[in-house]
């Protein structure tokens, strides 16, 4: 796994910790699978991120810290996220204690991540990263090409 790996690896941790404390205690199937469902909602809808974000700073920081990390990226970023969020609720069993430990494990060895995803979801990642690459050596992109 290469360094910008790595820094993709820190930054989806942020974006998945923003909403995970917004799964509440309950860990009913039902009301679990809502939460999960919201939270994918507001990673892919920015107007229902920006509400959310209104009313939490410490996820606004977040934000920043990743808009700042990925830049142009940031939108694929958060869509990765509501894809990995489904991914996190399965392997927990939909338990929100168990997500928070999961998100948690993600931030302190990103390096796990690249056990939660797909074959192309590591290639998406791996295309963010030349893009992000590309954009912060001021070299011109080219849509759909890696560098």
């Amino acid at each position: 796994m290469n360094l910008s790996l790595i820094v993709f690896g820190f930054s989806f941790a942020f974006v998945l910790a923003i909403p995970i404390h917004s799964f509440g205690e309950s860990s009913e199937g039902a009301i679990a699978q809502q939460a999960v469902g919201q939270t994918k909602n507001m990673l892919t809808d920015p107007t229902e991120r920006a509400k959310y974000m209104s009313t939490d700073a410490a996820a606004k920081k977040q934000d920043e810290k990743v808009r700042e990390l990925l830049g142009s990226q940031t939108e694929n970023a958060y869509e990765l996220a509501s894809q990995l969020t489904k991914t996190i609720s399965e392997r927990a069993g939909g338990d929100p204690k168990k997500m928070e430990e999961i998100v948690n494990s993600l931030v302190s060895d990103p390096k796990a991540l690249e056990k939660l995803l797909t074959p192309a979801q590591r290639e998406a990642i791996r295309s963010m990263a030349s893009e992000v690459e590309a954009q912060k050596s001021g070299k011109v992109s080219v849509p759909g090409r890696n560098h």
